[in-house]
């Protein structure tokens, strides 16, 4: 499935793949996974897709929501300025960042090891 990126082949072991009960979780070693959300997105425009970008204390913290290929909503603390998509108050019912990251089924370790 993310097999490209902008036309290009994925460098091998770029990305990890993770089939949870609570859905696909996609990783990458570096802390970056590039684009791979709207990609999965866009392959699978029935999916939510939730990208979360976060500081390793969890002091900031945004989740764009994506369907289809696009941004739907976000979630950020501190919240934005200028925010460029629907800000929404929780994610799956949560409010905090680690409560979020339990609801989607990320691990917090994730973040404080970059």
């Amino acid at each position: 499935m993310l097999e490209e990126d902008a036309g290009e082949p994925l460098t091998p072991g770029r990305y990890r793949l993770e089939d949870t009960p609570r859905g696909l979780l996609v990783s990458s070693g570096t802390g970056d996974i590039g684009f791979a959300d709207i990609t999965v997105s866009e392959r699978i425009p029935h999916a939510t897709i939730y990208a979360v970008i976060a500081s390793p204390d969890l002091e900031e913290f945004i989740v764009t929501v994506r369907r289809g290929g696009e941004g739907i909503e976000e979630f950020a603390q501190p919240p934005d300025v200028f925010p460029r998509l629907p800000v929404v108050s929780e994610i799956k019912g949560e409010r905090l960042p680690e409560r979020i990251l339990a609801a989607l089924g990320i691990p917090a370790e994730w973040f404080r090891n970059e």
